[in-house]
Order: C-alpha cells, then sequence, then structure tokens
C-alpha cells in the first residue's frame, strides 16, 4: 500500500518533503491502513515509540511550542506534548537509553537554510527508470 501510494505523492507533492515522502505522508498512510479494520501483529506494521528514533525536538521552534501549547484548545495528543516540553523546560536532555538514532534538525530541505538548486532526478541517475 505504502510503496504503490509513493509515486503519487511524489507526483502531488513534488516541491513538498514533507508532505511528497516525509512524515506527513507516512503519517496519512498509517492512518489510512489502520483505517481497514482490525491490526494483527503479523501485518508487520509497528508503530515505533517516537523516543527509539527521534527523542528530541526542534530546538528552533521552541517559541512556537510555547505559544502553541499555551493556547486553550489542544487535542489530547497535543497536551501530552505540551507537558512533557514543560516538564524539561523546553529544552533537549541526554538521549534515551533506547534511542537508535538522533535528529540533528539541519533543515537541509528548507530553501529558508540554504539555496536549493532543482536537479532533475534522471540527471543524477541516468540508468534508472522511473516509474
Amino acid at each position: 500500500m505504502l510503496l504503490e501510494q509513493l509515486p503519487i505523492y511524489h507526483r502531488k507533492y513534488t516541491r513538498d518533503a514533507f508532505r511528497s515522502t516525509g512524515p506527513f505522508f507516512l503519517s496519512f498512510m498509517y492512518e489510512k491502513y489502520k483505517s481497514r479494520g482490525k491490526l494483527e501483529f503479523k501485518d508487520d506494521v509497528i508503530l515505533a515509540d517516537s523516543s527509539w528514533f527521534l527523542p528530541n525536538f526542534d530546538w528552533k521552534e521552541e517559541g512556537t511550542f510555547r505559544q502553541k501549547c499555551g493556547g486553550s484548545n489542544l487535542t489530547e495528543g497535543q497536551r501530552v506534548v505540551c507537558n512533557h516540553l514543560e516538564s524539561v523546560s523546553y529544552k533537549n536532555g541526554a538521549l534515551p537509553e533506547e534511542a537508535y538514532t538522533i535528529h540533528h534538525w539541519a533543515h537541509s530541505y528548507s530553501h529558508y537554510f540554504q539555496n536549493l538548486k532543482q536537479i532533475d532526478i534522471g540527471q543524477l541517475l541516468p540508468n534508472i527508470t522511473i516509474v
């Protein structure tokens, strides 16, 4: 299901890394998968705890998080996140022992941080057929 949708989302959101292949795409696909009905372990789909792969948050967005967490219309999930951020004073701490990776929040995809030159992937991989 996910691999079948990847080329569609890539074409639909060519200039948006989050929606074409990134976290928004994966979240959408996971919700779509869940909507199919009862999930069983044999399906080989596991939603890992964020502390395994993304145990920190984007420190450049501290002000945004503080502002949003100060709002009154937060969902239950947002309140959980805000309570955690407040408990650590909106600062990233030591990595949890269970963490496999860390995200450094370099924002290399963003035009705000660097001037990206658009390159056709066909030029980079001339012997590959993209469908």
